[in-house]
């Protein structure tokens, strides 16, 4: 299967409908200079559909890594894990880790709004894709400090609980 694509979010990209508020509220955050400021972003503003299947992750440097400062409901019935106040080099799936590191490395690098599409191979075979949203946040409007991330709902299927040896809950 190939590596995760990575796509610039531009003017007229087409985000799926749980993404489209997110990014516009991000897009209309001040810039100081270059990058939205942290300080200025909620995870109120992050609508109830998506919060559950979002993540915040704050970047430490020296020796890079990232701390989920908040790691969504959903995001765990999915894996089978809580990862808030963990670090992405405490994951011990290797395929999961290294993926959001390549993933979270670029968004620091470009220092913009990304879409990913990263591809899995369920354990019965089947490939399969998962699309997030990757949204840069700094401290001093010019290096990332934190990224807000967030799987596309509507792009998880039983297929991804499989990959992960989770069921998916259903009903309260």
């Amino acid at each position: 299967m190939a590596d995760t694509a990575i796509i610039d979010i531009e003017e007229g990209t087409d985000l799926p409908p749980s993404f489209r508020h997110v990014y516009d509220v991000w897009m209309s955050l001040p810039k100081s200079p270059d990058l939205p400021l942290a300080s200025g972003f909620s995870l109120e503003f992050v609508p109830s559909k998506l919060l559950p299947w979002s993540v915040l992750v704050d970047i430490i440097t020296d020796p890079l890594d990232f701390r989920y400062r908040f790691w969504g409901t959903e995001r765990t019935n999915l894996i089978g894990a809580e990862m808030t106040g963990k670090l992405l080099s405490e994951i011990a799936n290797v395929s999961m880790r290294e993926g959001n590191r390549e993933e979270y490395v670029e968004v620091c690098r470009r220092g913009t709004a990304m879409l990913c599409r990263t591809p899995i191979v369920t354990r019965a075979g089947l490939e399969a894709s998962r699309l997030s949203i990757r949204l840069p946040l700094s401290n001093d409007g010019r290096a990332v400090s934190r990224i807000f991330s967030a799987v596309d709902p509507d792009s998880i299927d039983d297929d991804h609980y499989a990959y992960y040896g989770t069921i998916p809950k259903r009903g309260i």
